[in-house]
């Protein structure tokens, strides 16, 4: 046996006996939660770990415990994180699914998430000129997700060094896998432009060819594909197996490390591991418990802008050219390019916010097909090696397709492998109405997003100066979503006259008066509508006060109160609906801290489709009638 097969045989060993000793440990009650055992598919690792180099970088799955120990070979750390302690590779936080090792190794439970991120990763290696390739696993059951398909287009349009490693059992949890899949895998591969391959763990030296064969394509021509049929023995979690007796038999006798267990190096090898894991257990003892850390949002007092020459959208874009004048920085989304292939002239975003970046940042500035939660993953990824992206979304209303990524991996990603991950990220995406672009185009939707601990979102309007905002976010460690306005970006804000601002802390406040009794609270792109009915009920001898959030979560109420204590009536407005909207929450928020107790709240809101209908979306819309008619039926 040459000394290659012979450590991919032993690594295979040792993965088996670390989950047999798991699956011990559960039914003796001492481990708790899921435990997705590799058992019958540990040479698949086991034989690439001897072809992959320094730089490769790997992605798992909720079936990742054998891809750490062949990739990372830290087989304390990741017992102690099973175990749920902070010894562990991801602190006792992550847990089985969720594993970790800087720049090297990242495992994630939902299925197919992790494919974007592949991209995003592999972007980042190609951008600063890394030589290693990302490698990354996925089931069967993942062909069913649809953003694998996006992120299978993108390796191949970009030309990314990505492998993907279908480890093929045939099961999805508990259906066979043919029974949900239409045509042939390959096919759906080849028809993506990625070279495919095809191996099994039955035949090892079929498989240590084609592993060597398809990472030396990665790394000279571009992404792969390479399918290995291979067999699950043990149930998809613990206990859940609905197979027959007589399948799982013949897979045991099929089974290559099965074939080895009476033979002395087998034997010696087991009983070794097994004793080195128990004093490892013991070592443990007692547990050491990390506490789940609360990420700090990004705060900042944003700077007020009364007079500029450039419109909102002119500004965005100064701010992400600042971005961008750093190569470890990338701008992605659809239709952003100035002139892309096959066109004669300029665009530069359906806003034209991008305008003609691309032409300064050629690298950088790149079209996208119409997948935006392929989007986000880029930017995750890009972001997880230190990188700034952005990532444009073209309409806030497609902001839905989005939150797999921006949920359960850019605020994971921050937090849920036990240490302060910086992740650079931002996308930004235009809300509102008033643009006659009807139901699906025209939502706000930003209440939507509350709650996803250790992100920030941002509302911005065009009193801030929105150029400084953006180049404020470089300094920012999280990841940011912000909401920009879609009738504000053609506005130039000039100088107002009823209204004194200043600066406070996430939010800017307009005074027109130190006796005012009235304020009203907002955010977005309400505001310049707000600027000239204060104008307006000034002649009536009416002084309005405002306070215009530009942070829309984790606020410190403690530097609004001094603005809402003594005044007759807070009056709040949200595009959004009153349920569960960003208003909602400020004024859950105001009642809890038993701030301004003595006075009425008014919360004027959307709950209704919004119309393609001019008409009928302005009286929609209207939001400065309904404040006139309150107003005017409190003096009546």
């Amino acid at each position: 046996m040459d000394k290659k097969r012979e450590k991919a045989l032993k690594q295979a060993l040792k993965i088996r006996v670390f989950e047999e000793y798991l699956l011990e440990l559960y039914s003796n009650g001492e481990l708790s939660g899921t435990v997705h055992t590799c058992i019958g598919q540990e040479l698949i690792p086991s034989v690439m770990s001897n072809y992959v180099g320094e730089n490769d970088l790997f992605l798992s799955n909720h079936r990742g415990h054998g891809h750490y120990l062949a990739f990372v070979g830290d087989e304390e750390k990741l017992l102690a994180e099973l175990l749920g302690s902070k010894k562990g590779c991801s602190k006792g936080i992550g847990g089985s699914q969720h594993l970790y090792e800087e720049n090297k190794f990242y495992s994630n439970g939902i299925q197919g998430g992790m494919a974007p991120v592949a991209a995003g990763l592999a972007l980042h290696k190609k951008h600063n000129d890394d030589t290693g390739i990302v490698v990354i696993f996925i089931g069967d059951g993942t062909l069913g997700e649809g953003q694998l398909y996006e992120a299978l287009n993108i390796y191949a349009l970009w030309n990314l060094k990505v492998l993907v490693v279908l480890e093929n059992n045939s099961w999805s949890q508990s259906t066979l896998s043919q029974s949900v899949r239409a045509g042939e895998i390959e096919d759906r591969v080849i028809g993506f432009g990625l070279k495919y391959f095809q191996a099994d763990t039955v035949n090892i030296e079929s498989l240590e060819s084609t592993i060597n064969e398809c990472i030396k394509h990665v790394r000279e021509t571009g992404p792969a594909f390479v399918e290995i049929e291979t067999a699950r023995l043990k149930s998809h979690s613990k206990g859940d197996d609905n197979r027959s007796e007589a399948l799982i038999k013949d897979l045991w006798l099929s089974d290559i490390l099965n074939k080895e267990k009476d033979k002395e190096w087998y034997i010696e090898l087991s009983f070794e591991y097994k004793r080195h894991l128990q004093l490892l257990r013991e070592g443990l003892l007692p547990l050491e418990y990390n506490d789940v850390f609360e990420r700090k949002s990004f705060s900042f007092f944003p700077k007020i802008i009364e007079q500029s020459k450039h419109r909102v959208n002119e500004q965005i874009q100064l701010g992400i050219k600042s971005i961008l004048r750093s190569k470890n920085s990338l701008f992605i989304g659809e239709d952003i390019e100035w002139i892309s292939k096959g066109n004669a002239k300029g665009y530069g975003g359906a806003f034209k916010v991008s305008g003609d970046l691309s032409s300064h940042f050629p690298e950088q500035v790149r079209n996208t097909p119409i997948s935006e939660g392929l989007i986000v993953g880029i930017v995750n990824g890009f972001a997880l090696l230190g990188g700034r992206a952005i990532g444009e979304i073209m309409f806030g209303d497609f902001m839905t397709l989005t939150l797999d990524q921006i949920l359960q991996h850019s605020s994971k990603f921050m937090q849920m492998y036990g240490v302060d991950i910086p992740l650079n990220g931002i996308v930004r995406s235009p809300m509102g109405g008033r643009r006659g672009y009807g139901p699906t185009h025209s939502q706000s939707l930003q209440g939507h997003f509350l709650g996803i601990p250790g992100i920030d979102l941002f509302a911005l309007n065009y009193r801030l100066d929105c150029t400084d905002f953006y180049e404020r976010l470089m300094e920012s460690k999280n990841f940011s979503v912000v909401f920009e306005d879609k009738i504000d970006y053609g506005l130039k804000p000039m100088k107002p006259k009823s209204i004194n601002y200043e600066q406070q802390k996430d939010a800017i406040v307009g005074k027109s008066s130190n006796e005012s009794s009235i304020i009203i609270l907002g955010y977005g792109g309400y505001l310049n509508k707000l600027e000239l009915l204060v104008e307006e009920l000034a002649l009536d001898g009416m002084t309005i006060d405002l306070l215009w959030f530009i942070k829309l979560n984790n606020l410190d109420f403690s530097n609004y109160a001094q603005y809402l204590e003594g005044k007759r009536l807070i009056i709040t407005i949200d595009e959004g609906s009153s349920e569960g909207g960003v208003m909602s929450s400020v004024v859950s928020k105001i009642r809890l801290l038993n701030i301004a107790k003595d006075s009425k709240i008014q919360m004027i809101s959307n709950n209704k489709i919004i119309s393609a209908s001019a008409k009928i979306e302005e009286q929609t819309l209207d939001f400065v009638d309904r404040i006139k008619k309150l107003l005017y039926g409190m003096q009546g």
